[in-house]
């Protein structure tokens, strides 16, 4: 189960976003105009490597094509260094654990700039009504390593 991300509203009518644009607030969340992008748990990671454990590649981690049972699509340690499950230190951003992975609805500089500018304002909402300031959701992205950018500028949920 994944979370959707925002641009923060404020008040009904029209609103300007903290990237902004200015939106009608019957505007549907998901219109990439105003979702942000969508968070989502992404299996098992090598944090030292940078790679997936998921036997079919990084683009396959949502997808339940091929082998269906999981010793079968995921490996049991890193491909690249053989490290296994547990100890790692997500300071250092090292061993292999879980991670998650963000598809984004809008260009992740602008976000990232926008975010950067303004750390300490309240910039974005997620679907739960969580808000978070500019470097709460920045923080957040750090648990992110796999990014998927084929979705920016389309509806999806």
């Amino acid at each position: 189960m994944g979370t959707n991300f925002y641009w923060k509203t404020v008040g009904t009518g029209r609103t300007t976003l903290a990237n902004g644009i200015e939106i009608d607030h019957t505007i549907d969340r998901m219109d990439p105009v105003y979702h942000i992008g969508k968070r989502s748990a992404a299996g098992l990671y090598c944090w030292s490597c940078r790679v997936s454990l998921c036997r079919e590649g990084e683009s396959q981690i949502h997808y339940g094509g091929g082998p269906q049972r999981r010793e079968e699509r995921w490996y049991d340690a890193c491909p690249k260094c053989g490290r296994k499950k547990g100890g790692r230190d997500l300071d250092a951003e090292t061993g292999v654990g879980h991670a998650c992975s963000f598809t984004w609805a809008q260009i992740p500089h602008k976000v990232r700039r926008v975010c950067e500018e303004r750390p300490q304002e309240s910039l974005i909402e997620d679907e739960y009504d969580r808000s978070y300031t500019g470097e709460e959701f920045l923080k957040e992205l750090r648990f992110c390593p796999i990014v998927f950018t084929d979705s920016i500028g389309r509806f999806f949920s």
